[in-house]
């Protein structure tokens, strides 16, 4: 049930595995920065334990974020650059990047879907090149076509091409990833394609809401 949400997902079996499948689940939400689920039977929720010493808040160190490869940067960039329709769909990997992320957009003329609200699907059909930073595509095949360019970049490879093909996979932060693009990148002039989401936002929920990007969740 939760294999698609969770980076990690344990049901206890017994009363004693409880504190250390906590301590896991803890561990997996810290480092990749991810929901973790742990599953209690209801006939253990009842049964005592002794005192068990975890070490998480101890040992535990924020790990360091991949930064993007310049290669892929460019890559990026050429096919984003080339595009008639470019479309950016964010996920909770990009909390915190809330004026770069609006400053990638303007610059390639790209409107923003996020992965939270279940509307613009449309735009995800009609795009002709899709960049997602933290996140994956809704549903496998049922939601860009089978033409679309897709760029994906996120932290974690095991996501890569879960639910649709990649032209061009991306192992890194997704906010390093879009300060590099912004930094190399360039202003392109203003397409059909951006006007008409522009006019839209308000109805497609285009644009992320401001309290989702804000630092405040970091």
């Amino acid at each position: 049930m939760f294999e698609d949400v969770a980076i990690y997902n344990r049901t206890v079996m017994t009363a004693e595995q409880l504190p250390y499948v906590v301590d896991e689940a803890i561990r997996q939400a810290y480092a990749h920065k991810g929901v973790a689920v742990v599953t209690i039977p209801k006939d253990l929720g009842w049964q005592d334990i002794e005192d068990t010493y975890v070490s998480t808040a101890v040992h535990y160190q924020k790990p360091l974020l991949p930064v993007p490869n310049p290669e892929h940067i460019d890559q990026a960039l050429a096919l984003l650059q080339a595009a008639n329709r470019p479309l950016i769909y964010i996920g909770l990997g990009t909390r915190g990047a809330r004026e770069d992320i609006m400053a990638l957009a303007k610059q390639l003329k790209a409107p923003i879907l996020s992965s939270a609200p279940a509307k613009g699907v449309e735009m995800l059909q009609q795009a002709d090149t899709i960049i997602t930073f933290g996140t994956e595509m809704p549903f496998q095949g049922h939601f860009i076509q089978d033409d679309t360019t897709y760029i994906q970049v996120d932290i974690d490879g095991t996501k890569f091409g879960r639910r649709h093909h990649v032209d061009l996979a991306i192992l890194a932060d997704a906010k390093q990833t879009i300060k590099a693009l912004l930094e190399k990148g360039r202003e392109l002039p203003e397409t059909d394609w951006y006007r008409v989401a522009l006019a839209n936002k308000k109805k497609l929920l285009i644009t992320w809401p401001l309290k989702m990007l804000s630092s405040k969740l970091m």
